[in-house]
């Protein structure tokens, strides 16, 4: 597709689009700015992007407002929120809305590329399958992460469909240590591949009782399976009923 690398870059501060349009050109990427909301939902009128990135603080309509516009408008192309006032609630009440990934500023480059190649491969991925596979007794943030309710009263998470087959060949991997205590949103995974950095945000909050033991020997799982053996940590929820609220069901 020849859309598939131009990015259009929504914020208000005329320095911040100019810059990281010029740090995505060096990538090869073609940037087109906007420095408001209204401006950035006339340029997708007239144009097709491989993916959009926008600040939730805008001068002329709310950042949570612009991405159920966006979403609803053009569902099939990923967009990524940032904001230099960033909290983990912020971060969940985005993906909840929509959002491909949220972006805390600063970020570093390699985690703005990141965010941006795992967008541009679900994306072309979505294209062509009918449709991706639902999972009974599991809740979802968004298309980012999973929980499933186990009977024991913990919860097993791990990273959702945006991550299966997007990442690449994984050269690192750090997850929370067993008994850390985890805030809803909060980074669950980091990931590094080919240079990039990809981060999965914890659907649910709690303390972690284990880490997927299999994710040692291969982290290829989190790539390959990540519904299923690529599942990331079991944790005892702290507020299970309150927090799921947030989350859709499946």
């Amino acid at each position: 597709m020849a859309h598939e690398r131009d990015i259009l870059l929504i914020d208000d501060e005329e320095v911040v689009v100019s810059a990281m349009g010029k740090l995505l050109s060096l990538e090869g990427f073609q940037c087109d700015g906007a420095l408001t909301g209204k401006a950035g939902l006339d340029k997708l009128a007239k144009r097709r992007f491989g993916a959009i990135l926008t600040d939730l603080m805008l001068p002329d309509i709310s950042g949570l407002e612009l991405i159920e516009i966006i979403v609803d408008r053009w569902p099939a192309t990923p967009l990524i929120a940032m904001s230099g006032y960033a909290t983990t609630e912020k971060a969940v009440e985005t993906i909840r809305r929509g959002a491909f990934d949220f972006l805390p500023k600063p970020f570093d480059i390699e985690e703005l590329l990141g965010a941006i190649a795992r967008a541009s491969r679900f994306a072309e991925r979505s294209a062509a399958d009918d449709g991706e596979p639902r999972l009974e007794r599991r809740y979802r943030l968004g298309l980012h992460a999973w929980v499933e309710l186990d009977r024991d009263g913990s919860v097993t998470l791990g990273a959702d469909v945006s991550f299966e087959g997007t990442i690449g060949a994984i050269t690192a991997l750090e997850l929370p240590i067993v008994n850390e205590a985890l805030s809803q949103g909060a980074v669950l995974a980091r990931v590094e591949s080919d240079g990039l950095i990809h981060s999965v945000r914890s659907p649910l909050g709690g303390r972690v009782i284990e880490k997927n033991p299999a994710l040692e020997s291969n982290p290829g799982l989190l790539d390959s399976d990540p519904l299923f053996g690529g599942w990331l940590v079991r944790m005892i929820p702290t507020d299970l009923n309150g927090e799921l609220e947030k989350l859709s069901k499946t």
